[in-house]
This record gives structure tokens, C-alpha cells and sequence, in this order.
């Protein structure tokens, strides 16, 4: 899918495949794909009749609400690339249609990011980890550790189903608002005061290679919701940092840390890329949180910028792998963190300011910013060749989905922005220079506004 960059950044890395891209009729990638592709590269899918519109299909939807079957079918595709979860249906219609999917295991997918199931592998090969406790939601008098709770769902996504508890009266706020069931299955995780941090592993048949680190960055929000904590944020992007700025002993344990996780996933015949979230203390300790088994937000990058990853091809791996399997090594090679001075920064566009005092019920898409690389600011720019994208001071691509007239809510995505350049201060709050691409980037208005012409 071309909506997904990932395909396009890995063909860079000149794969031994025949690369075809898959847009959606009369989306935004099928406008890009004409201007990028040769005709004969690009397969058009058309939805159907009350489809969600383009932005809102996810790569699992496509099997329900688009003709994906008859195209495939008519193009003979050898392989198809997941850019985000396996679905079972995807799953089913792969193996009926002997179509393998570039992407790891649905099993090893709904193993590896339960919560549960995560931490007990964790503790079972002795991985830092916070204390943890499996409990089921109910009226409870004391909480299962002293100060805050992180309380989880085990197939939690992003923000969804995480909450943050500070006393047992929070529990029963979820059990009486319904983000909980009583009885369900919970993993509750003693808080660990720290930074927060994303690494990615590549474990192919005879690799474990360790990417380097990025950050995890937050807008602020005043909004308090049950079960939170006093200042939830909202997710805003990532932003790569030079391995030095850690310091060496961090360095070396988390280096050590993960190549040793790494070796664990090897084992058990894992294969793609699995990507962690783990805390640093103010004590230099680490603790792993959780793990998504799948392309993500950063891979773009990895592939685009081999250094992050000792300059090593995964993103042609990735598709060869999969194509031509090869039995897994005894022992594999394995690479730790690598030493980097890249900062560059990949930042997600909010339909609504943040930092805005007003939060309006309903928002409307009202214009398109073009796609593709700019340079400095959105009256700048220089095509919409995104393999192109330069590291250079200023220079930046503009990737979105949605189109004029979409209705969208506050807490949407409407676009992203990745940069060679940092975007992010130290704290993880966006600089000045990313807010100024937010406002002249954000499309979405009031629609009481928009439709009243103000």
C-alpha cells in the first residue's frame, strides 16, 4: 500500500522483488501515484457502496469494503505487504489464496503484544520489567502496589485501554463508566518514574539487529479523564537521539538488554520487526514496558536512514525474507546499539490544536495541503518525490490521507510530518519550529465555522 510509506522508503534498499503499489480510488495515494509511478506499478482498488472514507480504511478493512480479491487475483501478486496489524480474515484469505503476507506472524503478532503474555516472557528470561500482577477488575480496597498503578488491558493500542490509577476509587470509576468489564483480565504494573524510550529489533533468519533510540513525544493536555493521570498527553510523534546523550553506562545496559531480547524472539522464531517502549529511571535503570510486533511510525526512517541501523538492508530483508524463507541459524549474528548522531524526527499533526484552549465537538477537513517535500515551511514546496527527501537544514515531507470535505475529531491524526531534523526540545514537548509546521499544516476547521464560511 502506498498510504503506508513503508514500501516506498524500503525500495530504496533495491529489494529482488517487483514492487506494485496498491491505492485506493479517488483517495489521496492515487493522486501521489500518478505523479510518482509508471501506470503499469500502480493497482487501483475501488470501494464499495458506504465504505469509510479513504483515511479511515485500515489495511485489515480492505478485504470488506474493496475488490481486493478480484485484484489481486487479476495482477498474480507473489506476496502482500501488511503496513499494519494482521487481521484473521487477512490471514485466512493469504493461505486460501497463496498470497503470503510480507509482515510477521498473526500468532506471534497477538503473542508477543499481549500484555500479559509479554510480561510473563519477560520475567521468564529475567528482563527488567516493572512489578507486575495479574488481577480481575472488581471493587478493591487497596491497589495491588503502593503510589500509582499503570492498570492495562492485554491487547491495549496505543492510548486505549491504558489507564493510570492513584487510588482504589479510580478502579471503580472505570468498573462504573464501562473501560472496564468487571472480572476481565488485567496487567497492573507498578509506575517507574523516567523517560520513556522506543527501540526497534530486526530479527530475521540469521540477524538480531538493534536500531537506535528514539523518544517518545507528547502534546500537554489540561483535560482530566477517570482513571488517568493528573496531565494524560497525547501522543505527537518521535524523535531520534544521538546515542552519546544518554552516557555510556546507559548505553551499554540498554545495548545489553536488548540484544539479549533479541536472541529470546530469535529463538522462538520470530520474524520481522518488533518494536519496544522501555523506561529509563533517574537511577540509569531500565525497565522493559511492552512490545508491538509490526511495521511502525519509525520504520520509514530505519529504512530510509540505514545508520539507525548499522547501515544493514532490513527493509530489502524484510521482503526477501519473506519471499524466499531460510532456516533460522543456531546462532545468530547479532548487532547491539548501534552509535549514532542522527536526530532527525518524525512528527504527527493533530486535527486540533492541542494547546488550544476551545476543543470544538466536530471538525471539517477544508482544504489539502499537496503531498511531498517542502522546504522550511508549507509555502515552500519542492515536488512530491518523497524517496527524494534530503538531509539537509529545513528541508521536510508532508504525508496525508484525508481530502476536503472529511469530517474528523479532535484527537484525529490528519497528517504527518518526517524530518532529518530535530523537532522535539528535550522535555518532548514539539519546538517552536514544529507548533509553526502544526498551524500551517492542520486543514481542519470548526465545522460550525467552516460550513458559516468564517
Amino acid at each position: 500500500m502506498l498510504r503506508a510509506l513503508d514500501p516506498l522508503f524500503m525500495e530504496l534498499q533495491r529489494p529482488d522483488a517487483d514492487l506494485l503499489y496498491l491505492v485506493l480510488k479517488g483517495g489521496r495515494d492515487e493522486a501521489l501515484a500518478k505523479q510518482l509511478l509508471p501506470k503499469k506499478r500502480v493497482l487501483t482498488l475501488q470501494r464499495k457502496r458506504r465504505s469509510p472514507s479513504c483515511a479511515a480504511l485500515s489495511t485489515g478493512d480492505l478485504l470488506r469494503w474493496t475488490n481486493l480479491k478480484a485484484v489481486a487475483k487479476a495482477a498474480h501478486l507473489g506476496a502482500f505487504m501488511l503496513s499494519h496489524r494482521g487481521t484473521h480474515e487477512l490471514t485466512k484469505w493469504s493461505q486460501t489464496s497463496k498470497i503470503p503476507l510480507i509482515s510477521t506472524s498473526l500468532k506471534d503478532q497477538l503473542h508477543f503484544e499481549d500484555k500479559i503474555w509479554f510480561d510473563r516472557l519477560l520475567a521468564a528470561h529475567r528482563v527488567p520489567k516493572p512489578k507486575s500482577k495479574v488481577l480481575r477488575a472488581s471493587v478493591v480496597k487497596t491497589l495491588p502496589f503502593p503510589g500509582r498503578v499503570v492498570l492495562q488491558k492485554p491487547l491495549s493500542f496505543g492510548g486505549v485501554g491504558t489507564f493510570f490509577l492513584d487510588r482504589p476509587s479510580d478502579l471503580r470509576a472505570l468498573l462504573g463508566e464501562g473501560l472496564v468489564s468487571k472480572g476481565e483480565r488485567l496487567l497492573a504494573r507498578a509506575f517507574l518514574p523516567g523517560k520513556t524510550y522506543g527501540i526497534t529489533i530486526w530479527i530475521g533468519h540469521d540477524t538480531v539487529a538493534c536500531s537506535a533510540l528514539r523518544e517518545q513525544c507528547f502534546f500537554p493536555e489540561s483535560k482530566k479523564g477517570v482513571g488517568s493521570a493528573p496531565e494524560p498527553r497525547i501522543f505527537a510523534g518521535v524523535q531520534w537521539i544521538p546515542t552519546a546523550s544518554l552516557g555510556s553506562k546507559v548505553s551499554t545496559s540498554i545495548s545489553a538488554v536488548f540484544s539479549r531480547l533479541g536472541r529470546v524472539f530469535h529463538k522462538k522464531r520470530f520474524f520481522g520487526f518488533a518494536n519496544f517502549d522501555f523506561i529509563v529511571t533517574p537511577e540509569g535503570h531500565i525497565a522493559v514496558l511492552e512490545c508491538n510486533p509490526r511495521l511502525s511510525s519509525a520504520t520509514p526512517q530505519l529504512v530510509a536512514v540505514p545508520e539507525l541501523i548499522h547501515n544493514l538492508p532490513v527493509g530489502k530483508w524484510f521482503i526477501e525474507e519473506t519471499l524466499t524463507p531460510k532456516p533460522y541459524a543456531r546462532t545468530p549474528k547479532v548487532f547491539g546499539l548501534p552509535a549514532v548522531a542522527y536526530q532527525g524526527a518524525l512528527f504527527d499533526i493533530p486535527a486540533w490544536d492541542p494547546l488550544s484552549a476551545s476543543v470544538p465537538q466536530a471538525l471539517l477537513i477544508t482544504r489539502e495541503p499537496q503531498i511531498g517535500r517542502y522546504f522550511k515551511s508549507a509555502s515552500k514546496f519542492l515536488g512530491p518525490n518523497l524517496q527524494s527527501l534530503r538531509n539537509r537544514a529545513g528541508e521536510f515531507m508532508f504525508f496525508s490521507e484525508h481530502k476536503k470535505g472529511e469530517r474528523v475529531t479532535v484527537d484525529e491524526t490528519i497528517g504527518t510530518i518526517i524530518s532529518h531534523r530535530r523537532l522535539f526540545r528535550p522535555s518532548g514537548m514539539p519546538s517552536a519550529e514544529a507548533l509553526q509546521l502544526m498551524r500551517e499544516f492542520q486543514s481542519a476547521r470548526s465545522e460550525q465555522r467552516a460550513l458559516s464560511g468564517k
